[in-house]
C-alpha cells in the first residue's frame, strides 16, 4: 500500500511537472509571438522615420533653395532700386541743367530785344 502511494504520488509529481513544462512552453511561445510582432513593428517604425528623415533632408534642401533665390531676388531688387534713384537723380540734374541753359539762352535772345527796346539817348 505504501508503495502504491508512493507510485501515485510520483505519478501526481509527473503529471504537475508536465502541466507545468507545457505552461511554460505556452509561455515561451507567446513571448517569441510578442517579440517577433514588435520585430515587425520596430522594423515598419524605422523605415517610417527612415523615409520622413529623407523628407525632411529633401524639404530643407528646396528650402535652403528658396532662400537663396529669394535672397538673389533682393539683391536685384535693391540694385534696381539703386538704378533707379541714380537714373532720377541724373533726371533732376539733366533736368536742372536745361532749365539754367534755356535761361540763359533766353536772357540772351532777349538781350538785344532789351537794349531795342529801350534806347539810350545818343550822347
Amino acid at each position: 500500500a505504501a508503495a502504491e502511494a508512493d507510485r501515485d504520488a510520483e505519478r501526481a509529481g509527473r503529471t504537475e511537472a508536465e502541466q507545468a513544462r507545457r505552461t511554460a512552453e505556452g509561455d515561451l511561445a507567446a513571448a517569441h509571438a510578442q517579440i517577433a510582432d514588435r520585430d515587425t513593428t520596430l522594423t515598419a517604425l524605422a523605415a517610417e522615420r527612415d523615409r520622413l528623415r529623407d523628407r525632411l533632408d529633401s524639404v530643407t534642401e528646396q528650402l535652403a533653395r528658396a532662400r537663396a533665390e529669394v535672397a538673389g531676388a533682393i539683391a536685384e531688387r535693391d540694385a534696381a532700386r539703386a538704378a533707379v534713384e541714380v537714373a532720377r537723380r541724373t533726371a533732376d540734374q539733366r533736368v536742372a541743367d536745361l532749365r539754367v541753359t534755356y535761361d540763359e539762352r533766353l536772357a540772351e535772345l532777349r538781350a538785344p530785344h532789351a537794349i531795342t527796346a529801350n534806347p539810350t539817348p545818343a550822347g
